[in-house]
């Protein structure tokens, strides 16, 4: 997949995330690997509903920034995970609204449900 499509594939799966309720308005965040040493990832403190393509920040996974804004401040995460699995492509890091409630009220979760993310966002585009 080429950056163009990386970009606006990022931009998809944040709408879903978000007309989903799985991010609030500024929470979450989502990274594509463009290459070995590259990765896309959302840009920090922007709305949602705000992100285009354009928006979206390259960096390196030592975290410099080849283009674009200031990136997500949870990049290193994003990148910590790239450097340690080379099968993974994409991270969709989502702060669902409910479940911060649930926990911050001091209730146990119930994580196995939880996980059920990928079937909301089958999509032909999704990269394997």
């Amino acid at each position: 997949m080429n950056e163009q499509s990386l970009r606006e594939l990022i931009v998809e799966v944040f709408r879903l995330a978000y007309t989903r309720r799985l991010v609030d308005l500024l929470g979450g965040n989502v990274s594509a690997r463009l290459n070995g040493n590259e990765v896309l990832i959302t840009p920090t403190s922007m709305p949602k509903v705000l992100i285009k393509p354009q928006s979206i920040v390259k960096i390196r996974l030592d975290g410099t920034v080849v283009s674009g804004g200031n990136p997500s401040s949870e990049w290193r995460m994003h990148v910590g995970i790239y450097r340690v699995r080379d099968d993974v492509k994409f991270v969709l890091h989502t702060h669902p609204p409910n479940i911060l409630a649930l926990t911050k009220a001091g209730l146990k979760i119930d994580y196995p449900s939880v996980r059920r993310f990928p079937t909301l966002v089958r999509s032909p585009r999704f990269p394997t």
